[in-house]
């Protein structure tokens, strides 16, 4: 193009190019070339999550060809000290306490990973890119500041990181810059997810910075779908309550909460801490059905008498705390729990292969046979014998139903009902050495139990020092 025209043109195209080096903080030398590495970064993060990707930085810094002046901010505490503090001193990166004194002049963006506080637009607006942000959640799902715990809580099985540009009033509301998708195995707790997305994040973010300004130019609003809180989390939110939560809602609990605030309840009001839960991946599937649960939880279903026209089928649970089994003509019975043994409520209920048992005595071979298997079972859990027991703990009633058709019939032996079946109760296990605590639909197992005040002591030393010098009905936490 000639003319004046041409010159009018060029000069709205340099007016142009000016305004946005203007905005951006750049040069306002003349250039067509898009700005590129190395860049000028201040880096804001405190704990080990941010630390993974603060390391990152440093490393590509040393290098050369991405990272030119890397500076930290971090915040101020003694005790204990942020793992960001520690590895600045430590490695001598350049290192400021939040709140800033004054804005940060000279670099191009900033990078936030778990920094807990909101930056304000003055100092978001003194970077060139902006700020963006490491967040350990695939955004909008967990907005807020304990995203992995609260995936885990609610037992997603897939999970990820988001980088985002930040805004200055919220948290977590801005727009995506990047994400990647990590799945969640069935018994992952906080900590080893965190770690995961820790490590993600920092790839993440090198991906990123390779590209800056296309990905920042291509970031794209959050939906408005989808969207949930992660708040932070507090002791108060490991408290089981033990009439209310199923094993489903525990052991979602235990992945999510046991890496920094314990399972706890109760021992004659004493705070106790619960530690290595027996997992099973059947409650990690999200259903959390009473009825699921409990039938899961009845491992090794031991029977009383014997089938005629067919036979129950099972695949008894490992100790690993994984359980896959199936039934056939089940009957409500005496169960006996392998991994998870326990002493059930309900009535005892066999076949019988001649059809034909009467009060006249023909079924005392029977009750006899069950009665056996209550003592096998008293011995492994330190039940009264048959001269201890009294109604507190069981009631026998007489034969009765008794059926004369020619075919398999049921009989319901003895009625028992055990007090101490009621959420809370505790059993202790000598066979596999567990803590059994009864819950709303089933049984969870512990390996270690803290007395506020003692040292940890493994299942067999609770039992000895706790459990077994109260009586039966008294041994319940609440």
């Amino acid at each position: 193009m000639k003319g004046p025209f041409a010159s009018v043109v060029q000069g709205l195209k340099l007016a142009c190019r000016l305004v946005v080096r203007q905005q951006r903080g750049c040069s306002t030398a003349a250039s067509s070339d898009m700005p590129s590495p190395p860049w000028d970064i201040m880096f804001f993060g405190t704990d080990e999550f941010s630390l993974k990707s603060l390391k990152v930085l440093h490393q590509e810094q040393r290098k050369g060809g991405l990272v030119g002046r890397l500076e930290v901010v971090t915040v101020s505490l003694k005790k204990p000290e942020p793992a960001v503090r520690h590895y600045c001193c430590i490695e001598g990166v350049p290192l400021h306490t939040w709140p800033l004194p004054q804005q940060p002049c000279g670099f191009q963006v900033g990078v936030v990973a778990s920094f807990g506080h909101l930056i304000p637009a003055k100092i978001i607006t003194a970077f060139p890119f902006g700020i963006i942000n490491i967040h350990g959640s695939l955004l909008p799902r967990w907005r807020g500041a304990a995203p992995v715990i609260h995936a885990l809580l609610h037992g997603d099985t897939h999970t990820g990181i988001t980088i985002m540009r930040i805004r200055p009033t919220r948290f977590d509301v801005g727009s995506i810059v990047s994400q990647a998708v990590v799945p969640v195995a069935w018994d992952t707790k906080c900590g080893a997810l965190t770690n995961e997305l820790a490590d993600l994040g920092a790839t993440e973010l090198i991906s990123v910075l390779n590209h800056l300004p296309e990905k920042l130019h291509n970031a794209v609003p959050q939906p408005d779908i989808g969207i949930t809180k992660a708040p932070k989390v507090s002791e108060a939110t490991s408290r089981l309550r033990w009439s209310e939560h199923t094993c489903h809602d525990i052991q979602a609990m235990f992945r999510a909460l046991d890496d920094h605030f314990p399972l706890w309840t109760q021992w004659q009001e004493t705070p106790v801490k619960l530690r290595g839960m027996v997992m099973r991946q059947e409650w990690s599937k999200g259903e959390g059905s009473r009825e699921r649960c409990e039938s899961d939880c009845r491992l090794d279903d031991k029977r009383t008498g014997r089938d005629q026209g067919h036979k129950s089928e099972r695949k008894v649970r490992d100790h690993d705390g994984v359980c896959d089994h199936s039934e056939i003509g089940r009957t409500e019975n005496l169960r006996i729990i392998e991994s998870n043994k326990v002493l059930d409520k309900e009535n005892i209920e066999t076949h019988h292969q001649d059809g034909k048992i009467s009060e006249n005595g023909e079924g005392r071979t029977e009750y006899k046979e069950i009665n056996m298997h209550i003592s096998n079972i008293e011995s492994d859990h330190n039940l009264p014998r048959d001269k201890d027991r009294d109604t507190s703990l069981f009631k026998h009633t007489q034969v009765k139903d008794v059926a004369d058709n020619g075919s398999d019939t049921k009989v319901n032996v003895s009625s028992m009902e055990t007090v101490t079946e009621s959420p809370g109760t505790i059993i202790y296990s000598r066979k596999l050495k567990l803590v059994q605590v009864r819950c709303v639909d089933g049984w969870v197992s512990f390996q270690q139990v803290v007395v506020k005040g003692r040292k940890p002591m493994n299942a067999q030393d609770f039992y000895n020092g706790f459990i077994s010098k109260v009586p039966r009905n008294f041994s319940k936490f609440t």
